[in-house]
C-alpha cells in the first residue's frame, strides 16, 4: 500500500463551523506523469484511472481546462444509514479558481447549490525522478448550528475519507505500491 496520511478535523470560528481534510500519498511515478493523470481526472475522470469514479465523475465543459472553468462533478453517495440502499446521486458545481499546471496544482471552490463554502486543492509535488507526493487538502465551512448542514457534512466527512481511501486504493493498483 502507498505511504500515505489523511487528516480531517471540525473546528469553531466565530459563528462557523469549518472542515479541514488533508491526504498526502507518496506515489511511484514521476511527477509530470501523475499531474497528466490529475488533468485527466478533471477533464473526464472516467477515461483515467486515479480518481475513485465509483463514487463520482468530475468533468468540464469546456477546454483547454483553465483558471474559471466550471467543473461539474456527479456523485454516488453511499447510503450510510442502509448500506443496502442504492447510492444517492448527487451533482455539484465547483469552480477552478486557480489551475496552474506549470505549478501541477488547481484549487477548487464550490458555487451554487453546494452545501458548503470554501475550497479544496490538489497539487503534485516532485520528490525526486520516479516519485512524488499527491496532496490533496482543503476547507469548508457553514454557519454553526444549521441542523441541516450539520447532518450534511457529519455523512461527507465519512464519504470523503471513503473516497479518498478508494482514490489510494487506485494508485496501488496502477503503481504496485
Amino acid at each position: 500500500m502507498p505511504k500515505f496520511s489523511y487528516s480531517c478535523g471540525k473546528e469553531f470560528e466565530g459563528e462557523y463551523t469549518y472542515l479541514p481534510y488533508l491526504l498526502e500519498v507518496t506515489v511511484r511515478l514521476p511527477a509530470e506523469e501523475l499531474w497528466k493523470e490529475v488533468e485527466q481526472s478533471v477533464i473526464d475522470a472516467k477515461k483515467g484511472w486515479l480518481w475513485a469514479t465509483q463514487y463520482s465523475q468530475p468533468h468540464v465543459d469546456e477546454l483547454p481546462v483553465r483558471q474559471g472553468c466550471d467543473l461539474h462533478v456527479d456523485y454516488q453517495v453511499p447510503n450510510l444509514r442502509d448500506p443496502k440502499a442504492p447510492p444517492i446521486p448527487l451533482t455539484y458545481d465547483y469552480v477552478l479558481a486557480e489551475w496552474k499546471p506549470e505549478e501541477m496544482f488547481y484549487r477548487y471552490e464550490g458555487k451554487g447549490r453546494h452545501p458548503f463554502r470554501g475550497s479544496g486543492f490538489v497539487n503534485v509535488v516532485p520528490i525526486d525522478a520516479g516519485s512524488c507526493l499527491l496532496k490533496w487538502g482543503g476547507r469548508y465551512h457553514f454557519k454553526t448550528g444549521d441542523k441541516k448542514t450539520e447532518g450534511v457534512a457529519r455523512g461527507s466527512v465519512k464519504y470523503f475519507f471513503t473516497f479518498l481511501m478508494a482514490v489510494v486504493d487506485n494508485i496501488e493498483k496502477k503503481t504496485g505500491w
